[in-house]
């Protein structure tokens, strides 16, 4: 949906609000309502409503949404004049609930790290500083009113209101954002709402100076970049060696790296912040370990994919902590805590997904990675490794969008295009190309 120099993409199933854009520069990656039991659990939820109107000048969105399970309830409204962008939510809880968090989300991309950030404070004061860089082992900014930063000669201001917000830094977990939430985690939790009780919180969006706008082309360009990387040691998690990789990690000790032969590796948990925020000393390893999945926080198809650029610069802060000690990603999972098998590795998705997670290790740095489990790897994902079978180095290939397709060359075996999405995408490379979900094209 489009109004003035402002854009969004509304979701019927999902109830998200996604790639909010100022003059095609995105601001935005997502804003969502996030509902989690006294466990931190987040549940299914089903959208009742929704509607949609698109004018010459304004747009509105609206869902209705049910978490039955919980007993909770939802309104989300996006409204745009052309000139800001609001987006509302209302929720009532329909029974005495307890909950870790309640309340809306915004996710800024991580492409804005490095760039500077004005935070105002709910007392009016004004706070300096940057989206971080490296990964923040804990969160950058507190008592969030609104925050401001720069966007193509413009600025960008973001309130929030309802409650008081602080920043995460979500590339701990591989998430490929920043997240703007509600409450505070210092607060204490779980907390109670009463029956009938209602929540609401919103979010304001407006811009002033001379904005830059870009065209954002349907073709994605991809070119080569004459940089070389390493394929990271491949492994998977398996009881007994398996053709075609380096290494294997026992099902049940996901510590247990000597297979990789780095000496000792220092495992540090099951994602990226558990080594950030509790950084062993140099002397006491060879190597460092850290687990990943691309479905900590959200579930749907589009986040797993996007989260693989997380991936990217976690690896490059591991490389940081550890002065230039191997790094080692794994196991890295395609499910979430929730379920004990997702079914989609086995669909399109799967390969695609591997395949650009073996790109963004090797991008990052990383000396060795441990992927999915050896019983994943039939069908696609079987062909998807062979094809880096007696892989050691790729060229990577700069894509005009990364999250939309990726891609990178074997030599004396062509070059791998990966559409990271779930519709038909065209690209540009060495000739037109399209690419069907998720597939992995071969030129």
């Amino acid at each position: 949906m489009k109004a003035g120099p402002w854009s969004v993409e509304v979701e019927r199933t999902t109830g998200w609000a996604r790639a909010i854009r100022l003059g095609g520069h995105e601001v935005g990656r997502a804003v969502y309502a996030n509902v989690r039991d006294e466990n931190w659990r987040t549940m299914s939820q089903r959208v009742v409503n929704h509607r949609a109107a698109q004018e010459e000048d304004r747009f509105e969105a609206s869902w209705q949404i049910e978490l039955d399970e919980l007993g909770f309830s939802w309104e989300t409204l996006v409204r745009c004049d052309g000139r800001s962008l609001t987006i509302e939510w209302i929720g009532t809880a329909n029974q005495e609930i307890r909950t870790r968090r309640t309340g809306l989300c915004f996710l800024h991309p991580l492409e804005l790290k490095g760039l500077p950030i004005e935070v105002a404070h709910s007392d009016g004061s004004l706070e300096g500083g940057a989206f971080p860089t490296l990964v923040e082992p804990n969160q950058p900014f507190f008592d969030i009113a609104a925050i401001s930063h720069p966007v193509a000669g413009a600025k960008v201001r973001i309130g929030f209101a309802g409650e008081v917000f602080e920043m995460e830094d979500q590339r701990n977990w591989t998430d490929a954002s920043f997240k703007t939430y509600c409450r505070p985690q210092s607060w204490d939790q779980p907390y109670t709402l009463a029956p009938g009780q209602k929540v609401h919180h919103g979010v304001h969006l407006e811009f002033e100076g001379e904005l830059v706008p870009i065209d954002r082309p349907c073709v994605t360009h991809l070119t080569p970049t004459g940089r070389t990387v390493r394929i990271p040691k491949l492994g998977t998690v398996s009881a007994a060696p398996v053709h075609g990789f380096d290494f294997v990690i026992p099902p049940e000790r996901p510590e247990d790296w000597t297979g990789a032969g780095f000496g000792r590796v220092q495992y540090a948990g099951a994602n990226f912040v558990d080594l950030n925020r509790n950084r062993p000393a140099i002397g006491d390893f060879d190597a460092v370990a850290f687990g990943a999945t691309p479905q900590t926080h959200a579930f749907d198809e589009r986040s797993i994919m996007e989260n693989v650029r997380g991936l990217v610069d976690a690896i490059e802060s591991a490389n940081e902590i550890t002065a230039g000690k191997p790094v080692c990603v794994g196991p890295i999972r395609f499910q979430n805590k929730r379920v004990e098998y997702d079914f989609r590795v086995d669909r399109e998705i799967g390969p695609a997904w591997f395949l650009a997670t073996v790109l963004a290790c090797a991008e990052a740095g990383a000396d060795a990675c441990c992927i999915l489990e050896d019983a994943n790897f039939r069908g696609g994902l079987r062909e998807a490794a062979n094809l880096l079978e007696d892989v050691r180095e790729v060229e990577l290939l700069d894509s005009l969008d990364p999250y939309r397709v990726v891609g990178f060359r074997i030599p004396d075996k062509g070059m791998i295009l990966i559409n990271m999405r779930s519709f038909a995408t065209s690209v540009e490379c060495h000739g037109d190309h399209e690419l069907e979900p998720y597939e992995v094209y071969v030129c």
